[in-house]
């Protein structure tokens, strides 16, 4: 297992990928880490190229990127290879890759094929946490802290991004929740000083 897995969400522009950077560093203490980004960028969205440059812009020049497609498992694996920090900055991007993957001609069909590519996304992803020892950073969005969406996609979408950080924050040892900019503390796994561990 991951030596520490760490799962961070919140809403729209409320901290979480600047708080993960900050602990990242922190928990690097010098030493490279490995930033994997699940976004794909257009070559028409010139509004998310900026925010992506800006937020390459503030990380330290130990970092180095990863580009992860699909499948994000392989992608953390071989980060850990190389980095003893993995931060994935997130779920909610790669959710949205999977489901455009998937295809919108037949509404059933569309739901099946989402459900399975997400399910088994999901799966090599946490194969890829149980095998690695590099200390893993997590973000998504928090799919429960906005409005209900209006389409169907949209619905698909917020349920298997809810299903997906339902199952990474199970997993987790420390699961934060950004709001305003502030950390506030989910889960947090302790040690006594028997060594036995506890969730508080």
């Amino acid at each position: 297992m991951a030596a520490e897995l760490i799962f961070v969400t919140g809403g729209v522009r409320s901290g979480k990928s600047a708080w993960a950077l900050h602990e990242a560093s922190r928990l690097a203490d010098g030493r490279a880490v490995a930033f994997v980004a699940t976004a794909k960028v257009e070559a028409n969205d010139i509004d998310f190229a900026d925010r992506v440059e800006k937020h390459r812009a503030a990380r330290s020049d130990r970092w180095f990127t990863l580009e992860a497609d699909t499948d994000l498992g392989t992608a953390v694996t071989e980060a850990s290879l190389q980095a003893k920090v993995v931060l994935v900055d997130d779920l909610t991007q790669w959710v949205s890759r999977l489901l455009l993957e998937a295809g919108e001609d037949d509404v059933a069909e569309f739901q099946v094929m989402a459900d399975l590519g997400v399910d088994a996304g999901l799966m090599r992803l946490t194969a890829a946490l149980e095998l690695t020892s590099a200390t893993v950073i997590v973000v998504s969005s928090e799919v429960g802290a906005g409005v209900a969406p209006p389409t169907r996609l949209g619905n698909v979408f917020a349920d298997l991004l809810g299903e997906a950080n339902a199952r990474i924050a199970d997993r987790a040892d420390r699961a934060i929740l950004m709001v305003s900019g502030i950390p506030l503390i989910l889960k947090s796994q302790l040690s006594d000083a028997d060594g036995d561990s506890r969730t508080s």
